[in-house]
């Protein structure tokens, strides 16, 4: 009886093993090409798309002297995001696998006219990376940007990422994959998306050469899927604090005492909105809580154990921040008329009611709410100095 049930076993067992030899549609590492970042331009009727490829080649060493460069580089055009990718095969002699793709840049003119409709792809195919980073390209076409590695990385997309990871310590950009985008515009949000540029650097000024860098200060604001304008680096921080999603930062502010600035860095900081209705007039407080340590002081105020002095210290701070904010606001609400602060959401969370009748004519409602912007930076530590090094000159 046992007998039995084992040969039904391995029966069954002999039957699975086919479908456990891989996925359907696997392929060979040798048989294509690891897309990096992609760099895509609707022009016209056609999408024109630039391409970094992974070398293999350039992992190692080859039979002479020099390292074969770690990627390729390739264009493409077509009706279509779709189309222009697979007419890479007319051009590239591997299949192009999209999985393991860091970044899409889009030009100005395409995130101007919008491009989720090329982000459908994207969403669309079980082969694409969701966490991409989204970026617009200001000033420069998308090929123009791919291809320049100027830090330690040798290939644009691992410069790119790094240069995003890093810039995130200034607050002063903004990190947007694909997912985040489409879930912003699905919920009715306005997408804010990284900015990169490219610029010459000085590489030996007694020769006057030079050589290209990327930069990726600022953010591109959406309204739908429609990009509507640019914030420069002061006021994308500005926004990464009304949003609370500063994680670190350099605030730079006149020193309480002397010619000179004090430098805080900021630790930790958060947002809270209380919203406050006055009849068919809407009224918020956005209030900023800041952890900050004294990074640097180049003025004369005596720190040592002078708490009056580190008071003042930290609300200078909080005033720089709070007219950045401000100014941030001003702009959002008079240039572009657009929430990209979320103080609908909490108007919603706390009027539901209200809300139902307001949603649609937010936009309109908006550029009129009253907001009041209040800061308060919390001094931890000054370092391993109690006195500014300037003071201590004098004495």
């Amino acid at each position: 009886m046992n007998w039995g049930k084992n040969k039904l076993l391995l029966l069954g067992v002999l039957l699975l093993l086919p479908a456990l030899g891989g996925c359907w549609d696997s392929s060979e590492l040798n048989t294509v090409a690891i897309t990096s970042v992609i760099g895509i331009e609707q022009i016209r009727d056609s999408v024109h798309l630039a391409l970094e490829i992974y070398n293999p080649a350039g992992e190692g060493e080859l039979q002479g002297t020099q390292k074969a460069n770690k990627a390729k580089y390739v264009q493409s055009t077509g009706q279509s995001f779709f189309d222009a990718i697979r007419n890479v095969n007319i051009l590239f002699d591997k299949k192009i696998f999209l999985a393991h793709t860091k970044e899409l840049i889009f030009n100005e003119e395409t995130a101007k006219n919008g491009f989720v409709g090329l982000l459908d792809l994207w969403a669309r195919q079980h082969a694409t990376w969701p966490d991409a980073y989204l970026l617009v390209s200001r000033g420069v076409r998308p090929s123009e940007v791919i291809g320049v590695t100027n830090g330690l990385e040798e290939t644009s997309a691992n410069y790119i990422e790094d240069l995003i990871a890093n810039s995130k310590d200034t607050g002063k950009t903004v990190r947007t994959t694909a997912f985040d985008f489409l879930k912003e515009f699905y919920n009715g949000g306005y997408p804010v998306v990284g900015v990169i540029t490219k610029k010459e650097k000085a590489k030996d000024a007694q020769e006057n050469s030079t050589e290209d860098e990327l930069e990726t200060e600022g953010a591109a604001v959406f309204s739908g899927q429609n990009m509507i304008g640019f914030l420069n680096g002061p006021e994308t921080r500005g926004l990464n604090f009304a949003t609370g999603k500063i994680r670190s930062a350099i605030i730079v502010s006149p020193s309480v005492e002397g010619q000179g600035v004090n430098s805080l860095e900021i630790l930790n900081a958060g947002r809270k909105i209380d919203v406050h209705m006055e009849g068919e007039k809407v009224l918020f407080d956005l209030k900023i809580d800041i952890s900050a340590m004294l990074g640097g002081e180049t003025g004369r105020p005596d720190t040592s154990g002078n708490p009056s002095v580190m008071k003042a210290i930290a609300e200078q701070n909080s005033e720089t921040v709070r007219r950045e904010v401000e100014q941030v606001i001003t702009k959002v609400q008079e240039d572009w008329r657009t929430d990209i602060f979320g103080f609908g959401q909490a108007l919603h969370q706390k009027y539901p009611d209200q809300w139902k009748t307001m949603k649609n004519q937010w936009n309109q409602i908006f550029p009129d709410a009253e907001i009041t912007v209040t800061v308060k930076t919390d001094l931890k530590w000054q370092g391993l100095l109690d006195t500014p090094l300037e003071r201590r000159s004098e004495s």
